[in-house]
């Protein structure tokens, strides 16, 4: 079967995205031409990512959104993209779906056997062990509240209320 070609969402003259997951230049641009295919470079959390230029500058696109969103529709509200079969650089559309982070989440632990990160190995971490001890220490002396302590170590709220009731950080 054929690769299937799409413009790219909001640079439909510029550049296509094929259901393979490579995107090309359809218009000749400074320096490049129609058809060049663009390398993707791999972020640090290893997903694919291109450069797409308009009007002088450039934005950092991920493939798997760009595939999604030219094949399936665009992102809806609170969903991310999903590598059904946990292959980052994979970005054929059969294999990608839009999901909300909890499924994303629940399908890297389920399907694919990943481990949970906890506490500061979490790529998303904000505050470290310490910190933590130090926010439960605060809080049970009963002389901060948990809004004051959102502010104080640059948090949500609804963060600190789930590491004092042990909702997050349970290994500490």
């Amino acid at each position: 079967m054929a690769e299937v070609w799409k413009p790219v969402l909001d640079y439909e003259n510029t550049y296509a995205v094929s259901d393979m997951g490579h995107i090309k230049r359809i218009a000749p641009g400074s320096s490049t031409y129609a058809g060049r295919i663009i390398k993707p470079v791999v972020n640090k959390r290893g997903y694919c990512q291109v450069n797409l230029h308009r009007d002088g500058k450039a934005k950092k696109m991920s493939v798997h959104a760009l595939v999604l969103e030219a094949f399936a529709k665009p992102r809806p509200r609170g969903r991310e993209a999903n590598h059904k079969n946990g292959n980052k650089s994979d970005n054929r559309i059969q294999n990608l779906e839009w999901v909300t982070p909890k499924e994303n989440v629940r399908h890297a632990i389920d399907k694919l056997g990943r481990p949970s990160t906890p506490g500061e190995s979490n790529v998303v971490s904000k505050l470290v062990k310490e910190q933590v001890i130090e926010i439960r220490r605060l809080y049970l002396t009963g002389n901060h509240t948990q809004t004051e302590l959102s502010s104080l170590f640059g948090v949500c709220r609804s963060a600190i209320s789930h590491i004092v009731t042990r909702r997050n950080w349970k290994h500490i």
